[in-house]
């Protein structure tokens, strides 16, 4: 699968293998989910504040205060979020009617609206009646609109049904990726075409590819496994760039496991793929956090080996010795590893 590299954003401080050059997806469709087209003289009393609720419902919003740089051309920027937003949040009020910037961004969602043949404008009723608005715009009378009079939670959960509805796979996907410290394009762009492909693929058996959750049901199930794959896309795609191997150092391998997000959990989750892809962290000192789990994997190996038959010599009790155990344990964690490479890994740890 060809995968192209784009830009989008890490939630962490990374290093250079993670940073956001190496982030992909393919064409870019929708950049945010909602604009906001407001009249400045309504941003303290409630713009804002709507606008930070909805990031915190990890909506991606177009707003000026959020998205101008300085030096940023302002039609440019403002043409961009009409064109690549999901929804148009258009809060009218009397400061809108009578300002002509936030009414030219109107028209552009209307022509999108026209154009696209879907209903894309969301209008809030900031300190406005209906024969006010008919007045301005009797189209925009006729819509269903959100009156900001019921209060700012009464709006936030008007939009959210709309921009989030419950029970869509990807936006639970998009949600737990977030969660895991990963920012990803909205629903709409093409990038989760990629990321349903992958699921349904051997892609994710791959180097530093892990068991993904079973599809399932339900919309959480089949979202839980979509939020891996993207994950798995991530990490596949960067760990050549990062030249990690069976001979990294491991703390540069612990480096890069806690660097990227949701690996070291996958890791935690499955310490028998991590031994194979580098072997070198089942050397006692130098595993991390995960020498608790490598210890597991070799208590199970014990248990599994009690009440044997077989072995190089038995007890009187027919159970393995302590000196074979501990032989087992040995070629559990090294079994994977040629000598050259135990040799290189052991210099460079010293």
């Amino acid at each position: 699968m060809s995968l192209q590299f784009s830009k989008c954003r890490i939630l962490n401080e990374l290093p250079f293998w993670s940073s956001p050059k190496y982030c992909m997806y393919n064409t870019i469709a929708m950049l945010y989910d909602v604009f906001i087209c407001h009249a400045s003289e309504d941003k303290d009393d409630f713009v804002r504040s709507l606008a930070k609720r909805l990031k915190k419902r990890h909506v991606e919003v177009w707003y000026d205060e959020f998205s101008l740089k300085p030096g940023d051309s302002i039609r440019r920027a403002i043409d961009r979020g009409l064109s690549q937003s999901r929804y148009g949040i258009v809060v009218l009020s009397k400061n809108f009617f009578n300002k002509g910037w936030p009414q030219w961004e109107l028209d552009g969602l209307a022509q999108r609206q026209n154009s696209e043949s879907t209903n894309i404008i969301l209008p809030i009723w900031y300190k406005v009646s209906r024969d006010d608005v008919f007045s301005y715009s009797p189209s925009l009378a006729d819509k269903k609109a959100i009156p900001a009079s019921k209060g700012p939670r009464h709006v936030l959960s008007e939009l959210l049904r709309v921009i989030k509805p419950e029970g869509s796979t990807l936006l639970i996907a998009r949600d737990r990726v977030i969660e895991l410290g990963f920012e990803p394009p909205v629903v709409t762009d093409d990038w989760w075409l990629d990321v349903a492909e992958f699921s349904g693929s051997n892609y994710y058996w791959e180097r530093w590819g892990f068991p993904l959750p079973n599809w399932g049901n339900t919309p959480y199930e089949r979202g839980e496994r979509l939020a891996w794959a993207a994950l798995q896309m991530l990490w596949q795609n960067v760990v050549d760039d990062a030249r990690i191997s069976q001979i990294t150092h491991p703390k540069e391998v612990l480096k890069f496991i806690n660097s990227q997000p949701g690996l070291a959990e996958a890791c935690h989750r499955h310490p028998e793929h991590l031994a194979a892809y580098v072997p070198q962290l089942t050397i006692r000192g130098l595993g991390g956090d995960f020498e608790k789990d490598f210890e597991a994997l070799y208590e199970q190996s014990v248990l599994n080996r009690a009440g044997g038959t077989g072995g190089t010599a038995l007890t009187t009790d027919g159970s393995s010795p302590a000196c074979d155990e501990r032989w087992v344990y040995d070629i559990l964690l090294l079994e994977t590893m040629h000598p050259v490479v135990l040799h290189a890994i052991l210099f460079k740890a010293n």
